[in-house]
Order: structure tokens, then sequence, then C-alpha cells
């Protein structure tokens, strides 16, 4: 049986894009700004008789869109480069980096209930790519291989919102993630054996989290602690990041 465990991306934290001016409409107001976030599980994923790490994540330019009474929509696009990472293949470890980029959308809707309390409800939608060439050696045979994975990852979530003070906030509540993955490896044991793996999984599970956002610099800056699990063939605890600077609208 040929085994393939195929290593998604450990992102270095790149360097913040830069961040751009709001502009004020009639009844939209847009801002560009930066966004930095990190998804990994605690160990590796079971996807039947291979296994995978999961580690997803980088900088992106974030464009948004706030209305005061309709929400917010956002779109997302970035990447993020891994200089090493390990995986099996064809019976050999294997390692080699690691290039990805990924684009999203996402909503967010906010209901005052009173002058500190509010209701908070999002969506989002990300996408990944991530692609390595990994090369080992298996006894005194080359091995060399190319690495895919589609990660995709749709969440909804519903919190409570509670205003500190002019300055700042905290959320906290619950939600739900569809996420698929789909990981090729397409590589060859010296110059005789060629061979072409694929493990695909889909899920649905719960998550809790917390946030907030500081509005005491020139940039407010929100941030959001995400913690959950994710099923496949074993259970994974899977811990989410999000760091978010945008110009005030």
């Amino acid at each position: 049986m040929i085994s393939v465990v195929p290593a998604w991306l450990r992102c270095s934290l790149l360097l913040p894009l830069p961040l751009a001016v709001p502009v004020t409409g009639a009844e939209l107001d847009y801002s560009v700004g930066a966004q930095l976030h990190y998804k990994e599980a605690s160990q590796p994923i079971a996807i039947q008789d291979k296994r995978a790490s999961f580690r997803v994540g980088g900088a992106a330019l974030q464009l948004a869109a706030a209305h005061r009474r309709y929400g917010k929509v956002y779109l997302l696009a970035g990447g993020g480069y891994s200089p090493k990472e390990q995986a099996s293949f064809l019976g050999a470890s294997v390692s080699g980096s690691a290039d990805s980029y990924f684009y999203g959308v996402g909503y967010e809707y906010r209901h005052p209930l009173s002058d500190r309390h509010t209701v908070v409800a999002s969506a989002d939608y990300i996408d990944y790519r991530v692609e390595g060439d990994f090369s080992g050696v298996r006894g005194t045979r080359p091995v060399a291989a190319t690495i895919r994975s589609d990660v995709s990852t749709a969440d909804l979530s519903l919190g409570w919102g509670y205003r500190w003070s002019e300055q700042a906030s905290l959320v906290a509540g619950i939600g739900q993630s569809d996420w698929q993955i789909d990981a090729t490896a397409r590589g060859r044991l010296g110059e005789a054996l060629s061979a072409r793996t694929q493990a695909v999984a889909d899920g649905r599970d719960s998550f809790v989290f917390i946030g907030g956002e500081y509005r005491g610099f020139t940039w407010p800056i929100s941030w959001r602690y995400q913690r959950g699990a994710l099923n496949a063939d074993n259970r994974v605890t899977l811990n989410a990041l999000q760091v978010t600077i945008a110009a005030p609208l």
C-alpha cells in the first residue's frame, strides 16, 4: 500500500501589508487593511490510510464595505511561505518548501441591544491552495514528489459583544465550521517507479471563540481566537488566530 503524508503550510508570519486610508460615501464606508491569520491542528489528521498535518494561514490584503444598517462585507486575498516542510511518500521521508495563496469573503452584522451590549453574527469562506516540491532518499534511491493541498473552510458564528469603553470591546460566542480537504501527491522513486495518491475528507464541526477590538492607536486593531474540533478518521483540536489592522471607519 502506498502511503503519503502531505504537509500543509507552516506559515512564516509575513510583514504587515501597507495600510490604506478609508473612503467614505453617502451610505457605505470603505476601508483597506491588513489581516494575519493562522489555523493549526493539534496533531496530524488521519484520512483513510494516510496522515497529514494541518497548518494554513498567512498575510492578506482586506477590502471592506460597511453599512451602518446592513452590516459589513469584506474580501481578502493573500499568501504565505514555509521554508521547510516534511512529508512521507513511497515509504520515504521527504522535505522541502511550500508556497500558498488564498482568498476569501466574509460578512458581519452587529445588532445593538443597548449602549454596551451587541449581538454579533458573522460568516466567512476561505479557500487555500498549498503546493511544494519535496525530496528524500529511500535506501539508496532518490525520491521526489510534488504535493498539492486544497483546503476550504466555511464558518458561521453568533456572539455577544460588550463595549468596555469608547476604545475597547470584547465579543465571545459559538459557531460551526464546514471544511474540506483534497490533497494530491505525485512523485517518483528512482527512475523506474512513479505514483499518484489522493486523500479527500470533509466534515462539519463546532467551535467557540473570543475576540476584541481596540481603537486607541492610529488604526483600529481587532483580534479573534477560535478553538474547535476537526473530525476526519480521528478527532483533533483546531486552533485559529486572526488579527486585522484597518483604517478607521
